[in-house]
C-alpha cells in the first residue's frame, strides 16, 4: 500500500511538472450544456475553440445517478454519450477544467470507463467549477488555515443544553434567515431511507465522532473541534465569523424538505424556495423533527408563522445568507450533498447556497454514503491535505487508496466525492 501512495504521488508531480513545463499537458476547458434534446460541449484549448455534439437528452436521462452508472453496462454507455465524441480534441494528461449541465451534475466524470476499460482520471485531470471564466490555483492550505470541524452531533441535545452550552453566542449579532421561506414539520422532511450504515436518516453515526477526533490529532493546523452538544448550528454560525482563511468539516446527516411552490411565487421566491428544500442535521434536529425544539410552523401557503433561532435544521436558504467569504473549502460528509434541483440557471441545492455564501471549494457527495467508508476516506484526505498535497491531489490519492483497498475497492465507495471549485 505504501508504494502505491508513492507511485501516485509521483505520477501526480511528474504531471504538474510537465504541465508547467508546457511540453505534454495543458488546460483544457470543456462548457457542458442541453439543448433542442441533445447534450453538447464546448471545448476549448488556447485560442480554439469547438461545439461537439453528444448524446441525446433523452438517452442521458436514463442513465442511473447512483454507483451503478460506474459500472458495466452504463460507464461504457456513459462515456459514450458525455465524453468519447470530445476525445479527439484532448491529449493524454490534460488538466480539463469543465462546468456541468443537467445530468452531468449528479456524475463524477473521472469515475467513467473508456471503451477499453480505463478510467478517465487514469487519462486526464478533472476540474469541476461553476465558472470557467475564473480558475483559480489550487495550492492546497497554509500552516495559518484555521479548520473547524462539526461532527458527532448528539441529534437529542435539548434547546436548554444547547443554550447554556453556547451561553456567549449573542443571537441578536448573528445572521438568520431574513426571508419568508422555511419549511417545517417532520410531514415534509425527507431525511432519506434509514439503513444500517449509511449516514441516511437521523440515526447516530458511530463513525462521525472517530473522523473528528483522528483529524483533530494530525494537528498541523489550528483547530477547533465541535462534537455532542457543542456541535450546533447556533456554534456553527458563531463559528464561521471570522476575518482570516479557514475550512469547515461537516460530518452529519442532510435532509430535503418538500416546500410547494405556486405559479405566482416570483422566480427570486422560487429559488429561495428550492435552497431551503435541502439541509444539515446539527445537535437538537431530532426534537426539533418531534415538535418539542424551537421550532417554526407554517401555513398551508408555505408562509411562516414563527421564527427559530437554532432548530438544529440547517436549510440552502439560510447558508446562503452566511458570510462564508474568507472559507477556503466546506467538506460535507454527509449523504447526498451535490443534490439539487435543476434549472436553466444550473443546480439548486447545498452547493449552490455554500457558493452564494463565498466558499471557494466545496467536497461532497453524489449518493448515500457509507458511514464508515466515508470516515476512512475523510481520514486520508486530511492526512495527504495536512501533509502538503493540494485539494484535488488529496482527493485523487484517497480516491486510489480505496480503489487498491480490499475492502473499499467498489466505485460506491470512492466515487461519490466530487470536488467543485
Amino acid at each position: 500500500m505504501r508504494a502505491r501512495r508513492l507511485f501516485v504521488a509521483v505520477v501526480l508531480l511528474c504531471m504538474s511538472m510537465i504541465c508547467r513545463a508546457g511540453k505534454v499537458c495543458a488546460n483544457v476547458k470543456i462548457a457542458y450544456s442541453a439543448d433542442n434534446g441533445r447534450y453538447y460541449a464546448t471545448v476549448s484549448r488556447r485560442n480554439e475553440s469547438r461545439k461537439v455534439g453528444l448524446g441525446a437528452e433523452k438517452d442521458v436521462l436514463g442513465l442511473p445517478r447512483d454507483a451503478s452508472l460506474y459500472t458495466e453496462p452504463y460507464s461504457e454507455k456513459a462515456y459514450g454519450l458525455l465524453f468519447a465524441p470530445i476525445e479527439p480534441y484532448l491529449k493524454p494528461g490534460d488538466r480539463i477544467f469543465f462546468s456541468p449541465a443537467g445530468f452531468m451534475h449528479f456524475c463524477n466524470l473521472g469515475a467513467l470507463k473508456d471503451s477499453q476499460g480505463r478510467y478517465l482520471f487514469d487519462k486526464y485531470r478533472f476540474f469541476r467549477t461553476g465558472n470557467l471564466a475564473n480558475i483559480h490555483e489550487d495550492n492546497g492550505i497554509s500552516a495559518d488555515t484555521y479548520l473547524l470541524l462539526f461532527g458527532g452531533m448528539d441529534y437529542d441535545a435539548s434547546p436548554t443544553d444547547i443554550n447554556a452550552d453556547c451561553w456567549y453566542c449573542h443571537t441578536s449579532d448573528l445572521q438568520y434567515l431574513n426571508t419568508d421561506i422555511k419549511f417545517a414539520g417532520a410531514g415534509n422532511i425527507d431525511l432519506g431511507e434509514t439503513t444500517e450504515g449509511t449516514r441516511a436518516g437521523i440515526s447516530t453515526l458511530r463513525r462521525s465522532r472517530d473522523e473528528i477526533k483522528f483529524i483533530y490529532r494530525l494537528q498541523h493546523l489550528d483547530i477547533l473541534p465541535r462534537t455532542g452538544v457543542s456541535a450546533s448550528e447556533e456554534q456553527f454560525r458563531m463559528s464561521i465569523r471570522r476575518t482570516a482563511d479557514y475550512m469547515v468539516h461537516i460530518s452529519t446527516h442532510s435532509f430535503n424538505a418538500d416546500i410547494p411552490i405556486f405559479p405566482e411565487d416570483s422566480h427570486e421566491t422560487m429559488t429561495a424556495k428550492q435552497l431551503a428544500g435541502s439541509g444539515l442535521l446539527f445537535s437538537g434536529a431530532a426534537r426539533s423533527l418531534r415538535g418539542e425544539g424551537p421550532f417554526m410552523a407554517v401555513s398551508p401557503q408555505g408562509k411562516p408563522l414563527g421564527a427559530p433561532l437554532n432548530d438544529g435544521l440547517l436549510n440552502g436558504a439560510e447558508i446562503a445568507q452566511l458570510d462564508m467569504n474568507q472559507c477556503s473549502m466546506a467538506v460535507l460528509a454527509a449523504c447526498n450533498t451535490a443534490s439539487g434541483t435543476v434549472s436553466q440557471d444550473g443546480i439548486v441545492g447545498l452547493q449552490t447556497a455554500f457558493k452564494i455564501a463565498g466558499v471557494q471549494t466545496i467536497l461532497m457527495t453524489l449518493w448515500s454514503v457509507n458511514d464508515t467508508a466515508t470516515s476512512e476516506f475523510m481520514m486520508r484526505f486530511y492526512t495527504y491535505l495536512i501533509a502538503g498535497k493540494t485539494k484535488h491531489e488529496a482527493l485523487d490519492l484517497a480516491r486510489h487508496d480505496f480503489m487498491h483497498s480490499p475492502d473499499f475497492n467498489d466505485p460506491f465507495y470512492w466515487a461519490p466525492f466530487i470536488m467543485l471549485d
